[in-house]
Protein backbone atom coordinates (compact mmCIF):
# COMPACT_ATOMS: atom_id res chain seq x y z
CA UNK A 1 0.00 0.00 0.00
CA UNK A 2 1.38 3.39 -1.01
CA UNK A 3 1.05 6.18 1.52
CA UNK A 4 0.72 9.97 1.09
CA UNK A 5 0.11 13.04 3.17
CA UNK A 6 -2.87 14.09 1.05
CA UNK A 7 -5.08 12.47 -1.57
CA UNK A 8 -7.20 14.71 -3.82
CA UNK A 9 -10.02 12.83 -5.53
CA UNK A 10 -11.19 14.72 -8.62
CA UNK A 11 -9.09 16.83 -10.98
CA UNK A 12 -11.60 19.54 -11.81
CA UNK A 13 -11.64 23.13 -10.61
CA UNK A 14 -11.85 22.30 -6.89
CA UNK A 15 -9.22 19.57 -6.88
CA UNK A 16 -6.73 21.53 -8.97
CA UNK A 17 -7.29 24.72 -6.97
CA UNK A 18 -6.61 22.93 -3.70
CA UNK A 19 -3.50 21.31 -5.19
CA UNK A 20 -2.32 24.76 -6.33
CA UNK A 21 -2.77 26.17 -2.83
CA UNK A 22 -0.95 23.25 -1.20
CA UNK A 23 2.00 23.70 -3.57
CA UNK A 24 2.14 27.41 -2.70
CA UNK A 25 1.95 26.94 1.06
CA UNK A 26 4.30 25.74 3.82
CA UNK A 27 2.93 22.26 2.97
CA UNK A 28 4.49 22.36 -0.50
CA UNK A 29 6.81 19.43 0.19
CA UNK A 30 4.02 17.11 1.32
CA UNK A 31 3.42 13.95 -0.71
CA UNK A 32 0.19 14.29 -2.72
CA UNK A 33 -1.79 11.89 -4.88
CA UNK A 34 -4.24 13.36 -7.42
CA UNK A 35 -6.85 10.91 -8.68
CA UNK A 36 -9.15 11.61 -11.64
CA UNK A 37 -11.28 9.65 -14.09
CA UNK A 38 -9.57 11.06 -17.17
CA UNK A 39 -6.83 13.38 -18.31
CA UNK A 40 -8.50 16.61 -19.41
CA UNK A 41 -7.51 17.94 -22.84
CA UNK A 42 -10.61 19.95 -23.81
CA UNK A 43 -11.84 23.45 -23.06
CA UNK A 44 -15.03 22.24 -21.37
CA UNK A 45 -15.73 25.33 -19.22
CA UNK A 46 -15.39 29.07 -19.09
CA UNK A 47 -15.13 30.11 -15.46
CA UNK A 48 -16.33 33.68 -14.98
CA UNK A 49 -16.30 35.70 -11.80
CA UNK A 50 -16.17 39.24 -10.44
CA UNK A 51 -13.31 40.45 -8.28
CA UNK A 52 -11.44 43.58 -7.33
CA UNK A 53 -8.31 41.74 -6.19
CA UNK A 54 -5.78 39.51 -7.89
CA UNK A 55 -6.94 35.89 -8.05
CA UNK A 56 -4.67 32.85 -7.57
CA UNK A 57 -4.73 32.19 -11.33
CA UNK A 58 -4.43 35.84 -12.39
CA UNK A 59 -2.07 35.06 -15.27
CA UNK A 60 -4.71 32.77 -16.80
CA UNK A 61 -7.41 35.46 -17.06
CA UNK A 62 -8.21 35.69 -20.77
CA UNK A 63 -10.34 38.83 -20.62
CA UNK A 64 -11.71 41.47 -18.25
CA UNK A 65 -14.91 43.48 -18.56
CA UNK A 66 -15.51 46.80 -16.83
CA UNK A 67 -19.29 47.01 -17.50
CA UNK A 68 -22.25 44.71 -17.95
CA UNK A 69 -25.72 44.89 -19.46
CA UNK A 70 -29.03 43.52 -18.24
CA UNK A 71 -32.19 43.40 -20.37
CA UNK A 72 -35.58 42.79 -18.76
CA UNK A 73 -38.64 43.31 -20.95
CA UNK A 74 -38.33 46.81 -22.37
CA UNK A 75 -35.90 47.90 -19.66
CA UNK A 76 -32.15 48.01 -20.23
CA UNK A 77 -29.57 48.53 -17.50
CA UNK A 78 -25.86 49.23 -17.97
CA UNK A 79 -23.75 48.87 -14.85
CA UNK A 80 -20.17 50.07 -14.34
CA UNK A 81 -18.33 47.45 -12.30
CA UNK A 82 -15.49 49.58 -10.86
CA UNK A 83 -13.78 48.89 -8.51
CA UNK A 84 -14.62 45.34 -9.57
CA UNK A 85 -13.92 43.58 -12.85
CA UNK A 86 -15.71 40.68 -14.46
CA UNK A 87 -13.09 38.11 -15.49
CA UNK A 88 -12.94 34.86 -17.43
CA UNK A 89 -10.60 31.88 -17.33
CA UNK A 90 -10.69 29.10 -19.91
CA UNK A 91 -10.67 25.63 -18.38
CA UNK A 92 -8.07 24.34 -20.83
CA UNK A 93 -5.64 27.03 -19.66
CA UNK A 94 -6.05 25.91 -16.05
CA UNK A 95 -5.64 22.23 -17.00
CA UNK A 96 -2.43 22.94 -18.93
CA UNK A 97 -1.04 25.24 -16.24
CA UNK A 98 -1.57 22.62 -13.53
CA UNK A 99 -0.19 19.86 -15.73
CA UNK A 100 3.06 21.84 -16.05
CA UNK A 101 3.11 22.57 -12.31
CA UNK A 102 2.65 18.86 -11.52
CA UNK A 103 5.47 17.92 -13.90
CA UNK A 104 7.80 20.19 -11.90
CA UNK A 105 6.56 18.87 -8.54
CA UNK A 106 8.09 15.43 -7.88
CA UNK A 107 6.14 15.12 -4.62
CA UNK A 108 2.87 14.97 -6.63
CA UNK A 109 1.69 11.76 -8.31
CA UNK A 110 -1.32 11.29 -10.60
CA UNK A 111 -3.46 8.17 -11.00
CA UNK A 112 -6.20 7.86 -13.64
CA UNK A 113 -9.25 5.73 -12.86
CA UNK A 114 -12.48 5.44 -10.90
CA UNK A 115 -12.32 5.53 -7.12
CA UNK A 116 -13.99 2.26 -6.13
CA UNK A 117 -14.16 2.63 -2.36
CA UNK A 118 -13.18 5.05 0.42
CA UNK A 119 -12.51 3.83 3.95
CA UNK A 120 -11.71 6.29 6.75
CA UNK A 121 -10.35 5.54 10.18
CA UNK A 122 -9.59 7.96 12.99
CA UNK A 123 -5.98 8.56 11.91
CA UNK A 124 -5.87 7.71 8.20
CA UNK A 125 -7.99 7.20 5.10
CA UNK A 126 -7.70 4.55 2.43
CA UNK A 127 -8.98 4.53 -1.15
CA UNK A 128 -9.19 1.68 -3.63
CA UNK A 129 -8.48 2.32 -7.29
CA UNK A 130 -8.04 -0.27 -10.06
CA UNK A 131 -7.47 -3.01 -7.51
CA UNK A 132 -4.81 -1.05 -5.62
CA UNK A 133 -4.99 0.67 -2.24
CA UNK A 134 -3.67 4.11 -1.38
CA UNK A 135 -3.45 5.60 2.09
CA UNK A 136 -3.22 9.19 3.36
CA UNK A 137 -3.64 11.37 6.40
CA UNK A 138 -6.37 13.37 4.63
CA UNK A 139 -8.60 12.85 1.59
CA UNK A 140 -10.30 15.76 -0.23
CA UNK A 141 -13.18 14.55 -2.35
CA UNK A 142 -14.84 16.50 -5.19
CA UNK A 143 -16.17 13.51 -7.19
CA UNK A 144 -19.85 13.78 -8.11
CA UNK A 145 -21.04 10.20 -8.46
CA UNK A 146 -24.60 9.32 -9.49
CA UNK A 147 -25.50 8.10 -6.00
CA UNK A 148 -24.53 11.42 -4.41
CA UNK A 149 -26.38 13.45 -7.09
CA UNK A 150 -29.55 11.37 -6.61
CA UNK A 151 -29.36 11.89 -2.84
CA UNK A 152 -29.15 15.68 -3.26
CA UNK A 153 -32.03 15.80 -5.74
CA UNK A 154 -34.31 13.65 -3.58
CA UNK A 155 -33.76 15.43 -0.28
CA UNK A 156 -33.74 19.14 -1.22
CA UNK A 157 -35.11 21.78 -3.57
CA UNK A 158 -32.80 21.48 -6.55
CA UNK A 159 -32.77 23.35 -9.83
CA UNK A 160 -30.42 22.73 -12.71
CA UNK A 161 -28.52 25.55 -14.34
CA UNK A 162 -28.04 24.14 -17.83
CA UNK A 163 -26.60 25.85 -20.88
CA UNK A 164 -25.17 25.71 -24.37
CA UNK A 165 -22.64 28.33 -25.39
CA UNK A 166 -21.13 29.10 -28.79
CA UNK A 167 -17.97 31.08 -29.25
CA UNK A 168 -18.66 32.85 -32.52
CA UNK A 169 -16.40 34.76 -34.88
CA UNK A 170 -17.60 37.17 -37.57
CA UNK A 171 -16.20 39.68 -40.01
CA UNK A 172 -18.16 42.72 -38.76
CA UNK A 173 -17.18 44.57 -35.57
CA UNK A 174 -20.34 44.64 -33.48
CA UNK A 175 -19.30 43.71 -29.93
CA UNK A 176 -17.96 46.02 -27.23
CA UNK A 177 -15.02 44.12 -25.66
CA UNK A 178 -15.43 46.10 -22.42
CA UNK A 179 -19.10 45.24 -21.87
CA UNK A 180 -20.47 41.81 -21.00
CA UNK A 181 -24.17 40.91 -21.06
CA UNK A 182 -24.88 38.96 -17.89
CA UNK A 183 -28.64 38.68 -18.31
CA UNK A 184 -30.75 39.17 -21.42
CA UNK A 185 -34.19 37.84 -20.60
CA UNK A 186 -35.59 38.63 -24.07
CA UNK A 187 -35.80 34.92 -24.94
CA UNK A 188 -38.49 32.28 -24.64
CA UNK A 189 -38.92 31.25 -21.00
CA UNK A 190 -39.16 27.45 -21.25
CA UNK A 191 -40.19 25.75 -18.01
CA UNK A 192 -38.04 28.07 -15.91
CA UNK A 193 -35.83 31.15 -16.02
CA UNK A 194 -34.06 31.60 -19.35
CA UNK A 195 -31.57 34.22 -20.48
CA UNK A 196 -28.70 34.90 -22.86
CA UNK A 197 -25.20 35.53 -21.52
CA UNK A 198 -22.56 37.21 -23.73
CA UNK A 199 -18.83 37.59 -23.15
CA UNK A 200 -17.23 39.63 -25.97
CA UNK A 201 -13.51 38.92 -26.33
CA UNK A 202 -12.99 41.15 -29.35
CA UNK A 203 -15.19 43.37 -31.48
CA UNK A 204 -15.54 40.37 -33.83
CA UNK A 205 -15.67 37.51 -31.33
CA UNK A 206 -17.83 36.56 -28.34
CA UNK A 207 -19.17 33.67 -26.30
CA UNK A 208 -22.97 33.65 -26.65
CA UNK A 209 -24.64 31.29 -24.22
CA UNK A 210 -28.25 30.25 -23.66
CA UNK A 211 -28.77 29.47 -19.95
CA UNK A 212 -31.84 28.15 -18.17
CA UNK A 213 -32.66 27.55 -14.50
CA UNK A 214 -35.22 24.72 -14.45
CA UNK A 215 -35.81 21.17 -13.28
CA UNK A 216 -34.78 19.44 -16.49
CA UNK A 217 -32.28 20.12 -19.28
CA UNK A 218 -33.33 20.68 -22.91
CA UNK A 219 -32.25 18.76 -25.96
CA UNK A 220 -29.25 20.07 -27.88
CA UNK A 221 -31.51 21.14 -30.74
CA UNK A 222 -33.65 23.29 -28.42
CA UNK A 223 -30.63 25.19 -27.11
CA UNK A 224 -29.21 25.57 -30.62
CA UNK A 225 -32.51 26.84 -32.04
CA UNK A 226 -32.78 29.50 -29.32
CA UNK A 227 -29.20 30.63 -29.96
CA UNK A 228 -29.76 30.89 -33.72
CA UNK A 229 -32.92 32.97 -33.24
CA UNK A 230 -31.24 35.30 -30.72
CA UNK A 231 -28.12 35.82 -32.84
CA UNK A 232 -30.21 36.58 -35.91
CA UNK A 233 -32.94 38.72 -34.31
CA UNK A 234 -31.32 40.46 -31.32
CA UNK A 235 -27.74 40.75 -32.56
CA UNK A 236 -28.68 41.11 -36.26
CA UNK A 237 -25.91 38.71 -37.26
CA UNK A 238 -26.44 36.45 -40.25
CA UNK A 239 -22.92 35.21 -41.02
CA UNK A 240 -20.74 33.78 -38.27
CA UNK A 241 -18.51 30.82 -37.51
CA UNK A 242 -18.80 28.71 -34.36
CA UNK A 243 -15.20 28.21 -33.21
CA UNK A 244 -15.88 26.55 -29.83
CA UNK A 245 -18.82 25.08 -27.97
CA UNK A 246 -19.49 24.44 -24.31
CA UNK A 247 -22.41 22.69 -22.70
CA UNK A 248 -23.01 21.85 -19.08
CA UNK A 249 -25.31 21.31 -16.12
CA UNK A 250 -24.71 22.86 -12.67
CA UNK A 251 -26.91 21.80 -9.71
CA UNK A 252 -28.35 24.69 -7.67
CA UNK A 253 -29.60 23.25 -4.39
CA UNK A 254 -30.46 24.21 -0.80
CA UNK A 255 -29.23 20.78 0.30
CA UNK A 256 -27.22 20.84 3.54
CA UNK A 257 -23.87 19.80 2.09
CA UNK A 258 -21.59 18.02 4.56
CA UNK A 259 -17.95 19.12 4.66
CA UNK A 260 -16.62 16.38 6.96
CA UNK A 261 -17.80 13.20 5.27
CA UNK A 262 -15.71 10.97 7.58
CA UNK A 263 -13.02 11.56 10.22
CA UNK A 264 -10.33 12.00 7.55
CA UNK A 265 -12.45 12.89 4.50
CA UNK A 266 -13.43 16.44 3.52
CA UNK A 267 -15.81 17.25 0.68
CA UNK A 268 -14.78 20.12 -1.59
CA UNK A 269 -16.11 21.88 -4.70
CA UNK A 270 -19.72 21.20 -5.69
CA UNK A 271 -19.76 18.19 -3.35
CA UNK A 272 -18.78 20.50 -0.51
CA UNK A 273 -21.48 23.09 -1.29
CA UNK A 274 -19.24 25.61 -3.07
CA UNK A 275 -21.79 26.33 -5.81
CA UNK A 276 -23.88 29.26 -4.60
CA UNK A 277 -27.46 27.95 -4.76
CA UNK A 278 -29.08 31.15 -6.06
CA UNK A 279 -26.57 32.00 -8.81
CA UNK A 280 -24.55 28.91 -9.72
CA UNK A 281 -21.26 30.82 -9.31
CA UNK A 282 -18.48 28.73 -7.74
CA UNK A 283 -15.00 29.69 -9.01
CA UNK A 284 -14.15 32.41 -6.48
CA UNK A 285 -15.81 30.50 -3.65
CA UNK A 286 -13.60 27.51 -4.47
CA UNK A 287 -10.46 29.70 -4.44
CA UNK A 288 -11.28 31.16 -1.04
CA UNK A 289 -12.20 27.74 0.34
CA UNK A 290 -8.94 26.21 -0.90
CA UNK A 291 -6.93 29.01 0.74
CA UNK A 292 -8.76 28.54 4.04
CA UNK A 293 -8.27 24.76 3.98
CA UNK A 294 -4.51 25.18 3.55
CA UNK A 295 -4.35 27.81 6.28
CA UNK A 296 -6.26 25.51 8.63
CA UNK A 297 -3.93 22.60 7.88
CA UNK A 298 -0.87 24.74 8.56
CA UNK A 299 -2.22 26.40 11.72
CA UNK A 300 -4.21 23.59 13.32
CA UNK A 301 -3.20 20.33 11.64
CA UNK A 302 -6.71 19.74 10.27
CA UNK A 303 -8.71 21.32 7.39
CA UNK A 304 -11.91 22.27 9.21
CA UNK A 305 -11.14 25.76 10.63
CA UNK A 306 -12.81 27.48 7.67
CA UNK A 307 -15.35 30.23 7.17
CA UNK A 308 -19.02 29.25 7.17
CA UNK A 309 -21.71 31.42 5.61
CA UNK A 310 -24.16 33.00 8.07
CA UNK A 311 -27.44 31.09 8.25
CA UNK A 312 -29.39 34.04 6.85
CA UNK A 313 -27.63 33.66 3.49
CA UNK A 314 -28.78 30.05 3.27
CA UNK A 315 -32.30 31.34 3.88
CA UNK A 316 -31.92 33.99 1.14
CA UNK A 317 -30.66 31.34 -1.29
CA UNK A 318 -33.51 28.98 -0.38
CA UNK A 319 -36.07 31.75 -1.01
CA UNK A 320 -34.53 32.62 -4.38
CA UNK A 321 -34.55 28.95 -5.40
CA UNK A 322 -38.17 28.67 -4.32
CA UNK A 323 -39.13 31.70 -6.43
CA UNK A 324 -37.21 30.34 -9.42
CA UNK A 325 -39.09 27.03 -9.02
CA UNK A 326 -42.62 28.24 -8.27
CA UNK A 327 -42.71 31.75 -9.78
CA UNK A 328 -39.94 31.95 -12.41
CA UNK A 329 -41.64 34.94 -14.08
CA UNK A 330 -40.52 37.02 -11.06
CA UNK A 331 -36.80 36.35 -11.57
CA UNK A 332 -36.04 39.01 -14.23
CA UNK A 333 -37.57 41.79 -12.11
CA UNK A 334 -35.72 40.62 -8.98
CA UNK A 335 -32.34 40.71 -10.72
CA UNK A 336 -33.14 44.07 -12.33
CA UNK A 337 -33.99 45.53 -8.92
CA UNK A 338 -30.87 44.06 -7.31
CA UNK A 339 -28.56 45.96 -9.67
CA UNK A 340 -30.66 49.06 -10.38
CA UNK A 341 -31.65 49.91 -6.78
CA UNK A 342 -28.26 49.27 -5.14
CA UNK A 343 -24.65 50.27 -5.70
CA UNK A 344 -22.57 47.67 -7.51
CA UNK A 345 -20.50 47.20 -4.35
CA UNK A 346 -23.59 46.51 -2.24
CA UNK A 347 -25.08 44.10 -4.79
CA UNK A 348 -21.88 42.09 -5.28
CA UNK A 349 -21.00 42.00 -1.58
CA UNK A 350 -24.50 40.64 -0.96
CA UNK A 351 -23.91 37.90 -3.53
CA UNK A 352 -20.45 37.30 -2.02
CA UNK A 353 -22.09 36.85 1.41
CA UNK A 354 -19.88 39.57 2.91
CA UNK A 355 -22.52 42.00 4.16
CA UNK A 356 -23.83 42.67 7.63
CA UNK A 357 -27.47 42.23 8.60
CA UNK A 358 -28.44 45.91 8.14
CA UNK A 359 -27.02 45.95 4.60
CA UNK A 360 -28.88 42.71 3.87
CA UNK A 361 -32.13 44.32 5.00
CA UNK A 362 -31.44 47.33 2.77
CA UNK A 363 -31.05 44.98 -0.22
CA UNK A 364 -34.26 43.12 0.63
CA UNK A 365 -36.17 46.40 1.04
CA UNK A 366 -35.94 46.92 -2.72
CA UNK A 367 -37.18 43.43 -3.57
CA UNK A 368 -40.84 42.62 -4.41
CA UNK A 369 -42.24 41.66 -1.04
CA UNK A 370 -45.05 39.26 -1.91
CA UNK A 371 -42.92 36.67 -3.77
CA UNK A 372 -40.33 36.69 -0.98
CA UNK A 373 -42.91 36.40 1.81
CA UNK A 374 -44.55 33.50 -0.01
CA UNK A 375 -41.15 31.88 -0.55
CA UNK A 376 -40.17 32.36 3.10
CA UNK A 377 -43.26 30.56 4.42
CA UNK A 378 -42.94 27.82 1.80
CA UNK A 379 -39.28 27.23 2.72
CA UNK A 380 -40.14 27.28 6.44
CA UNK A 381 -42.86 24.64 5.93
CA UNK A 382 -40.47 22.45 3.96
CA UNK A 383 -37.88 22.59 6.72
Amino acid sequence: MRSYDFIIAGGGCAGLSLLYQLLHSPLRNSSILLVDRTIKHENDHTWSFWSREASPFEELVTHRWSKFLLYEGKRQLQVALAPYEYRAIQAIDLYRYMERLIQHSPQVEVEIGEVEHIESGAEEVEIHLKGHSYQAAWLFNSILDSQFIAKVQQSASTLLQHFLGWRISLSAEIFDPQTATLFDFRVAQKEGVGFIYILPYRAQEALVEYTIFSERPLSYDEYAAALRVYIAQKLSISNYTITEEEQGIIPMSNYSFVRQAAPRVMNIGTRGGMVKPSTGYAFQRIQEDSQQICHSLVQYGHPYAIRHSPARYRTFDAMILDIFCRAPQQAPDILYRLFSKNSIGAALEFLNERQGLLSNLSIMWHMPWLPFLSAYWHVKRQR
